[in-house]
Parts: C-alpha cells; sequence; structure tokens
C-alpha cells in the first residue's frame, strides 16, 4: 500500500502566485499527495484580526468602509497555467 500524503500550504506558501506556482510544484511532484488544505495567504489572518477590532460589537461591516487592499486580493483574474487543471 502506497503512503497517503496530506499537504498544508498557507501563510507565505500561497503570499503570491510565484508562492503558490511553488506550492503547486510540490503536490504535482508526489503521486502520494491525496488532500492539499489551504488556509489564509500571508497577511490576510493579521487583516480580518484588524478589520474585526475596528468594528464595535453588533456594528455590520459596511460596503464603504475602505481597508488596505492586499496583494493577493484583486479585482481581475488570471488564468492558471495548462498543467493546473
Amino acid at each position: 500500500m502506497s503512503e497517503i500524503v496530506v499537504s498544508k500550504f498557507g501563510g507565505t506558501s500561497v503570499a503570491d502566485f510565484d508562492a503558490m506556482n511553488r506550492s503547486a510544484d510540490i503536490v504535482l511532484s508526489d503521486a502520494n499527495v491525496r488532500l492539499v488544505v489551504l488556509s489564509a495567504s500571508a497577511g490576510i489572518t493579521n487583516l480580518l484580526v484588524a478589520l474585526a477590532e475596528g468594528l464595535e460589537p453588533g456594528e455590520p461591516i459596511r460596503k464603504t468602509r475602505r481597508y488596505p487592499q492586499h496583494p493577493v486580493c484583486h479585482s481581475g483574474t488570471s488564468a492558471l497555467p495548462e498543467r493546473y487543471p
């Protein structure tokens, strides 16, 4: 029976496209990887905590509020290379 590998990536491992590409290469290079877990990109958890701490108890998040944009979060979309179906 072959070994089953669970790979978890987060933080700087998924901080930008190049880092995500390296993580994908790790997964693709090991046929035993059967489950991939992704958590927040670098800085996203801190951004969410800052957002939550800036609210009064029960205050809803309003669409008009401005927050710093994280480099990984953007309005455009990018197509992944064909090797990532």
